[in-house]
């Protein structure tokens, strides 16, 4: 079994994994296999190689069973994965995965939970599940991942995977959905991923929300990660010290200095959350970049009574805001200090540069 068009093969090629004899008629078992064309695949594979004399190569297993997996011929991507014990081969990581996407494409999360229990690194391929739903915009089947991982069965073998995983699947989620329907898509999606894990879990759905107001930052919608951050507690999540230095870089991203600096002071006088020094250095830039060298040295006081170490990041914000303010001598002399304490980074280089070359 041979096809003619050299083109359709290359497109199919593994790197590395078809190199040498056969080569050929390992590609043309891939071709009729991503194209559908599953039953002469599987007939070409099984006239092709042979136990011990010809063995397969593992990308080639890899492939054949994500492209039956995909199809939903799940039986034969099973036997197939098998018949690698007769190639004296163990399924790899990559074949775990792709069965593990193909159960749950078809709603057999029971025989996909076997197959995280019998992996010998569950934590892996289900990452790598989050990943493949989330680049296909796949979200209902994310929301499947989120139901696996609620079995009971499965937390009590595997107990540390629902915290190490269970935030990727948010994350994944959200970015997905915003990929394909933007923000209110992104909301739709995870407000029924927090809705579908157990009342006791339901904060582990704050991950979504920051990773929405990271998109949000990204596309520089503040009024959107305004939103976002409001409708936290409607959701049963309290905003956090993170999410709320996501809203204010949005902020500042959008240059709106004043209106992050507001929702700071709301935030401050609410006492709601436990502030941290990421949060006081976001401020201390709205400030610089206002040039309010009074308030810059309230908050930076406030934020070292509080506990907070200065850092190159703070240092930045300081020479910048004595510079935009004509004070290039004290934010020279302030570089110089922090010099000496280790305080510098190749953004406070770059800030000092910029204002030696205004001062010529």
């Amino acid at each position: 079994m041979r096809l003619t068009d050299t083109i359709l093969r290359r497109a199919w090629k593994i790197e590395g994994g078809l190199n040498g004899n056969g080569a050929s008629e390992k590609l043309d078992v891939l071709y009729l296999a991503k194209s559908g064309r599953f039953d002469e695949a599987l007939e070409a594979f099984r006239s092709i190689f042979h136990v011990p004399e010809t063995p397969p190569s593992r990308a080639l297993f890899e492939e054949l069973v994500r492209a039956l997996g995909t199809g939903g011929r799940l039986r034969e991507a099973e036997d197939l994965c098998r018949s690698m014990a007769s190639f004296q081969m163990r399924p790899t990581l990559a074949v775990e995965s792709c069965m593990l996407t193909a159960y749950v494409r078809a709603d057999e999360l029971v025989r996909a939970q076997k197959t995280l229990q019998m992996s010998t690194d569950p934590g892996r391929i289900l990452k790598s599940a989050v990943k493949e739903f989330a680049e296909r915009g796949e979200r209902s089947n994310l929301i499947n991942l989120t139901n696996l991982i609620n079995f009971k069965s499965l937390s009590s073998h595997l107990p540390c995977l629902k915290q190490t995983v269970r935030g990727d699947l948010f994350c994944a989620a959200v970015k997905s959905a915003f990929k394909t329907g933007g923000l209110n898509e992104a909301e739709k999606v995870l407000v029924a991923m927090i809705q579908s894990v157990p009342e006791e879990k339901r904060h582990m759905g704050r991950y979504g929300f920051t990773t929405m107001l990271s998109e949000c930052r990204s596309r520089g919608d503040k009024e959107g990660a305004l939103r976002v951050f409001n409708s936290m507690e409607s959701h049963g999540i309290r905003p956090n010290a993170f999410s709320l230095s996501a809203l204010l870089a949005t902020f500042i991203e959008a240059k709106d200095f004043t209106g992050a600096i507001d929702i700071f002071e709301k935030a401050r006088r609410k006492a709601a959350m436990e502030l941290d020094g990421y949060v006081y250095h976001i401020v201390l830039e709205a400030y610089a970049r206002l040039r309010n060298v009074d308030m810059f040295h309230a908050t930076f006081q406030e934020m070292k009574e509080r506990g907070f170490r200065e850092t190159a990041v703070s240092v930045t914000a300081q020479i910048r805001c004595y510079s935009a303010c004509g004070l290039d001598r004290l934010a020279l002399e302030t570089f110089e200090t922090a010099s000496r304490r280790g305080l510098v980074d190749l953004p406070l280089y770059n800030q000092v540069i910029n204002l030696f070359a205004k001062r010529g």
